[in-house]
């Protein structure tokens, strides 16, 4: 188990460093009773290293630059797969959830350590605490610029290599269930941080390199206006937008506790947030794509988006499609 400062502590941290106008890096657990908030020239005496559009910081990774591969994975067998989904399709057709992103814990193989990982990744955002985990995500949680808080939740993937493969995915009913669902309550969490709150921009895809082949996902860019004093309640902004919608489902609160009932690795820092507050501003990842190594083994965790037009085989395909280092 890795530990860090508990939520209280955490918020209040983020209030203080914010209200003092210190640059911080702050990473919060999917769970919020994990966490870490630092100024950013302590990162390094952390073990933490990270990388965000416009700012890189923290411990120094001396490994040579080259293409980290995993070499092997084990996914959940078919049966075990299969009882979970069948759980979270239980709850969804009861309507106790209307879209829940399951998850797995899958044994990996390297030909590389955390720290190449690290150096050869491409990702917008990256980061690393030694030796526990990586994550190199490619999905903005939120951003702030002036008093305008803009998030861009990503729901909807599938792999390039198909004919026609955007407009499938612009197609897809479950794909575009999940995407209206996630879009919907994240319009709501914002509306309860700021006012204002608008879809600025509607169902807009974005390609991921990996070897092979690419992925493409979807996302909409929404966005709100926060109070002057925001600096200052920094804690109590990102404490109340958390867990992110785009990695739980809706209703958020009600899925959550069918998550932690129905899963079964802990997410500890997984599906939690990574940001950085510096220059007056902030920006932050969803931490997906992410390694952990716990006792000398690598495991990935994975997931993705049920709803009740899902089908068993289709989402555990997916899991194997989200398996990959992306290509620098």
């Amino acid at each position: 188990m890795i530990h860090g400062m508990s939520a209280v502590a955490a918020q209040n941290q983020m209030n203080t460093l914010g209200r003092e106008n210190i640059p911080f890096l702050f990473i919060l657990s999917f769970d919020l009773q994990q966490n870490i908030v630092v100024p950013l020239d302590q990162c390094a005496g952390m073990g933490i290293a990270f990388q965000f559009p416009g700012i890189t910081g923290g411990r120094i990774i001396d490994s040579p630059k080259k293409q980290a591969m995993i070499t092997d994975y084990r996914l959940p067998k078919e049966e075990e797969y299969q009882k979970a989904f069948q759980k979270v399709q239980y709850h969804l057709h009861r309507g106790d959830t209307y879209l829940l992103n399951l998850s797995f814990e899958v044994p990996i193989q390297m030909n590389a350590d955390l720290d190449t990982v690290y150096q050869g990744a491409g990702a917008l955002f990256k980061t690393y605490w030694a030796p526990h985990w990586i994550s190199f995500s490619p999905e903005r949680f939120v951003q702030i610029e002036g008093r305008t808080l803009s998030t861009h939740p990503m729901k909807g993937t599938i792999s390039s290599e198909f004919p026609e493969a955007a407009d499938q995915l612009l197609s897809d009913k479950k794909e575009n269930a999940e995407h209206y669902t996630i879009v919907d309550l994240m319009r709501n969490d914002l509306s309860s941080v700021g006012r204002q709150t608008r879809v600025e921009k509607f169902k807009y895809l974005t390609e991921v390199q990996r070897e092979g082949h690419g992925l493409l996902q979807m996302s909409s860019h929404i966005k709100t206006q926060l109070r002057e004093d925001w600096r200052s309640r920094l804690g109590d902004i990102f404490f109340r937008l958390l867990p992110a919608g785009s990695i739980t489902g809706a209703p958020k609160q009600k899925t959550v506790e069918i998550i932690k009932a129905v899963e079964t690795h802990q997410r500890e820092f997984y599906t939690g947030v990574s940001g950085v507050f510096y220059d007056g501003k902030v920006d932050s990842a969803i931490l997906i794509r992410y390694i952990g190594q716990r006792n000398g083994q690598f495991y990935y965790k994975t997931g993705g988006g049920i709803t009740t037009q899902s089908h068993w085989e289709d989402e555990y395909n997916e899991i194997r499609e989200k398996i990959y280092i992306p290509l620098s």
